[in-house]
């Protein structure tokens, strides 16, 4: 009887040994994974970074564009205002040739 008993008490320990062994390379398999963990967040905190960058990039582009439109609306009004001042200096070129055909023709 004695002898059953510490073989089911030898068995018990090779199967708490076997367990112990089995949870020990989980905690070694989780220890990894949790550090493939820590390296994707970090890897996502760069790329949030970098997201972060480039979202500065194009609204600092975007203000650039916003300004080079302001600045090239004001050059097309100005355009427009030299273009009428020519075509007013036009109109007073030939009415003035007009009337200096005029004097000659009554020369």
């Amino acid at each position: 009887m004695e002898d059953e008993i510490l073989a089911e008490l030898e068995d018990i320990e090779r199967r708490i040994a076997a367990k112990d062994k089995i949870i020990e390379e989980k905690d070694q398999v989780i220890g990894e994974k949790d550090q493939v963990i820590e390296e994707k967040d970090q890897v996502i905190e760069e790329k949030d970074q970098v997201i972060e960058e480039k979202d500065q990039v194009i609204e600092e582009k975007d203000q650039t564009l916003e300004e080079n439109a302001k600045a090239l609306g004001e050059k097309d009004r100005e355009i427009e205002k030299k273009a009428k001042a020519l075509e007013e200096k036009e109109r007073e070129l030939a009415e003035k040739d007009r009337l200096i055909a005029e004097l000659r023709g009554s020369k």
